[in-house]
């Protein structure tokens, strides 16, 4: 599995260790649901769908008023994940 983790304020991207807790006891995300989540299959590489993942994505932020996605940080972080697990040698099905 590959996390990464996306800070849009800074435009920066970093790698978490799966084995690490992602979220604190005072992460509004996962206490009040003040976030979007949002899995995708990879299947041989590629995501499937990624484009209506990433629609879907933008929709739902719109719905809660969250800032617009920048789907240019969100490509950068998806091929981050893909070329994680691809050096990986996992070349069968997963999500991220």
């Amino acid at each position: 599995m590959v996390l990464i983790v996306i800070d849009p304020i800074s435009r920066t991207l970093a790698r978490a260790d799966p084995a690490e807790p992602l979220l604190t006891y005072d992460d509004a995300a996962a206490t009040r649901g003040d976030g979007i989540f949002e899995a995708a299959l990879v299947r041989h590489g590629t995501i499937v769908g990624r484009e209506l993942h990433l629609d879907r994505f933008a929709s739902s932020a719109r719905l809660m008023d969250l800032p617009d996605v920048d789907r240019g940080l969100w490509n950068e972080a998806l091929d981050s994940a893909l070329a994680a697990q691809a050096a990986s040698g996992d070349g069968g099905e997963d999500y991220c």
